[in-house]
């Protein structure tokens, strides 16, 4: 299943979805097939945003047969880490016949900022955060960034 959703900027963003046991699922090697119940999006990390960083987190998630997950192994630019392993701790599974190994690909990325329409200087930021995803082994996390303008009277001659 693929969706969309929108929201304006929070700090501390973590989105949940329930879903239909039939809606999103994946093939495991043991020939199980997983049922997403909850799904929780991880933020575009603030820190990350602010030094411009992107990249991909690669994760392998231990699923118990109950459909918890068990633990969150996060291969990613230390910024997303945390972000993504408290998110995809949260998700649950239809219960299974047995334990399980999931492999997720968490894609955060900037993207454009044209309809965000910008804020008067000294005014609140209003920054914009999409979430996509091909569940449950791909999600994309894309921002708006701040632009850094520079003018002519700025540079030293």
């Amino acid at each position: 299943m693929t969706f969309t959703f929108r929201h304006l900027y929070t700090p501390t963003l973590i989105v949940a979805i329930f879903f239909s046991p039939s809606l999103a699922q994946a093939q495991v090697a043991s020939a199980q097939v997983l049922h997403l119940q909850r799904f929780v999006a991880p933020a575009y990390p603030a820190a990350a945003r602010m030094a411009r960083v992107q990249g991909k987190a690669d994760v392998e998630l231990q699923i118990n047969a109950d459909g918890a997950v068990r633990s969150v192994a996060v291969k990613s630019h230390p910024l997303f880490q945390r972000y993504v392993e408290e998110a995809l701790k949260q998700w649950h599974f239809e219960p299974l016949t047995e334990s399980a190994v999931l492999h997720v690909v968490v894609n955060f990325e900037f993207e454009s900022c044209d309809h965000v329409a910008p804020e008067p200087l000294g005014s609140a930021q209003v920054r914009e955060t999409r979430v996509s995803a091909d569940l449950p082994g791909t999600i994309n996390v894309g921002t708006c960034t701040d632009f850094i303008i520079v003018n002519s009277d700025s540079v030293p001659r």
